[in-house]
């Protein structure tokens, strides 16, 4: 509740131990497909799991030639999870994959 324009959001944030922007919205994604993936929320079937890596719950890699388009929500978040550590793909828990993909960005 500090309204004063003085106050510094930064100073604010490092204060209360959040995670920055970025982070927050990579965890955000991240969540989203693991719920998409575990049909938690349907949005379509775009996304498939690679049959190849099927064991590995990995996505195959979806490219575009126009670089907002490699950089929307889909395409980016697919290379984002095909990054992660196996023990964090294969979890199945909604709730430990948050803690395991908060723990492994921050």
């Amino acid at each position: 509740n500090n309204w004063d324009y003085t106050s510094s959001v930064s100073r604010m944030s490092k204060y209360l131990n959040l995670e920055s922007l970025a982070v927050r919205r990579n965890i955000s994604r991240l969540k989203m497909l693991f719920d998409v993936h575990h049909e938690i929320k349907i949005v379509g079937k775009t996304a498939r799991p690679n049959s190849a890596r099927c064991s590995d719950k990995r996505f195959k890699n979806i490219y575009g030639r126009i670089k907002s388009y490699s950089n929307s929500f889909l395409p980016f978040t697919i290379k984002q999870w095909n990054l992660l550590p196996r023990d964090i793909v294969n979890e199945k828990n909604e709730l430990k994959f948050y803690d395991k993909i908060k723990n492994h960005l921050t």
